[in-house]
Order: structure tokens, then sequence, then C-alpha cells
């Protein structure tokens, strides 16, 4: 999300990986991609929505696909485990 803790952080890695070559086959996430743990699923689909179109925008993931793993901010009920992408 813009300006939440680790903004900078995850753009410094993202500059690194972006700097790459050859690219990776693939990125896997340990997750924690989104800040989550909110009641609504629109609000934590806004949150999915920022990471993969702007945090993520610059990755072609038919080229370079991204697995994912789920933590304590992406899948903490019911709802959110309908919300992961």
């Amino acid at each position: 999300m813009p300006h939440a803790l680790h903004e900078q952080t995850f753009a410094s890695v993202n500059a690194v990986v972006r700097r790459l070559r050859p690219r990776p086959e693939f990125i896997l996430f340990p997750g924690d991609e989104i800040i989550g743990l909110v009641p609504d699923a629109a609000t934590l689909r806004k949150q999915w929505r920022h990471w993969l179109d702007t945090e993520m925008g610059w990755l072609d993931r038919t080229k370079t696909p991204i697995w994912h793993t789920t933590g304590n901010h992406t899948t903490y009920d019911t709802m959110s485990g309908g919300c992961v992408s």
C-alpha cells in the first residue's frame, strides 16, 4: 500500500530483481505481500490490486510467474482466503 511501513524496502528489492540478467524463471514470494488484516473483501481486494498493478506492475507475469505462499497478512480467515489472487 502507498506509504506503508516497508514500502521503500520492497521497492529496493524490486529494483534489484529488475536488474537480474538473465531474468529469473519465476519469483517465489513468501507471504505478506499486502498489509491485509481488514474485515471486508473490498478493501482486501484493493490492497491486492495495488500490489499486483503498482508494486509488481513492472513484471511480465506471463514470462516470469509469481508463486505465492500464504502469510498471516494474506490469509487470516475464510473471507481473506477467497481474495487471494
